[in-house]
């Protein structure tokens, strides 16, 4: 014997409306990826506050290191 489980009526509408704009183009089937920027650090001269206000020497900032 086999159990039938009920959808409530707004779930169908709903997955119908969504397959209907997929079908139409209107909407991506699944979300676009992510891209997100490398974590990587590295040194950019002139980034630094320091550096900005003329604080840091010419050899603390290549000292730095990422």
């Amino acid at each position: 014997m086999s159990t039938t489980t009920a959808v409530p009526a707004a779930d169908v509408r709903r997955d119908g409306e969504r397959a209907l704009a997929v079908a139409l183009g209107l909407v991506r089937r699944t979300p676009p990826p992510l891209h997100l920027p490398p974590v990587t650090q590295r040194i950019v001269p002139g980034r630094s506050p320091l550096e900005a206000s003329g604080w840091a020497d010419d050899d603390v900032v290549t000292l730095v290191r990422a």
